[in-house]
C-alpha cells in the first residue's frame, strides 16, 4: 500500500493547510455538514478564534478543547 500511495498521489509535502480526508459516520463532524476535501481554515471556541498552522498544529489546537463546542469555517 505504501507504494501505491506515493506512485499515485506522490511524495508528500509539508504544507500549512489542513484538508479534511474522511468524515466519521454520526459524528459531530458529518452533523455539522464537514465534507471531505474541505479545507480548515479557522477554528473558534465561544469568541475566541484559535491559530493553527497545518495539521499538527491543527490537533494541537484542537486537543484541549475535546468534549466542548467549537465551530470550524470550512472553505
Amino acid at each position: 500500500a505504501f507504494g501505491v500511495v506515493y506512485t499515485v498521489l506522490g511524495i508528500p509535502t509539508k504544507t500549512d493547510k489542513v484538508i479534511v480526508v474522511d468524515v466519521g459516520k454520526g459524528t459531530p463532524a458529518e452533523a455539522a455538514g464537514i465534507k471531505i476535501g474541505s479545507e480548515i481554515k479557522k477554528i473558534t471556541f465561544g469568541k475566541e478564534e484559535i491559530s493553527f498552522a497545518g495539521v499538527d498544529g491543527f490537533i494541537k489546537a484542537v486537543e484541549p478543547l475535546k468534549g466542548k463546542t467549537i465551530d470550524i469555517t470550512t472553505l
